[in-house]
């Protein structure tokens, strides 16, 4: 990598943690070394790969925290656990993506034909007036 040199203090600290998440996801991979990871690794990767799988089920409307659980299989109890030491619940997380794919999509000049509620739609939310006062409300 030539930008190495290029990078503040800032940039190379926060690259040091991301390396070591990356090796350890990397290593997990091979049998019985999973127990060896620090669980604040575990933690951060099992968060990545949940904002992963929320992230491309988002126009599904049925998705929920019970949901994410399952497929990880975690209880729905851990799943919050896990989120507590977000800025936002699971619940508020789903809501906050969508409501940031609906305004792209609504700022979009190719979908500007498109009904409100037809995006609204797209992204999950199955009431048009709720979408509204959500979307005003953030």
């Amino acid at each position: 990598m030539d930008q190495g040199p290029t990078l503040t203090e800032r940039d190379r600290r926060a690259l040091g943690p991301a390396t070591l998440d990356l090796a350890t996801a990397f290593l997990v991979c091979r049998p019985g070394l999973l127990d060896r990871v620090q669980p604040e690794s575990r933690t951060r990767m099992l968060l990545a790969r949940i904002d992963h799988f929320i992230d491309a089920n988002l126009t599904d409307r049925t998705l929920s925290p019970s949901d994410i659980a399952a497929h990880h299989h975690l209880s729905v109890r851990t799943l919050h656990t896990l989120f507590r030491q977000r800025e936002r619940t699971v619940s508020a997380t789903i809501r906050h993506r969508r409501l940031e794919g609906a305004r792209a999509a609504l700022s979009n000049p190719r979908l500007r034909t498109l009904p409100i509620s037809a995006v609204a739609a797209q992204w999950g939310f199955t009431d048009a007036t709720l979408f509204s006062r959500t979307f005003r409300v953030t």
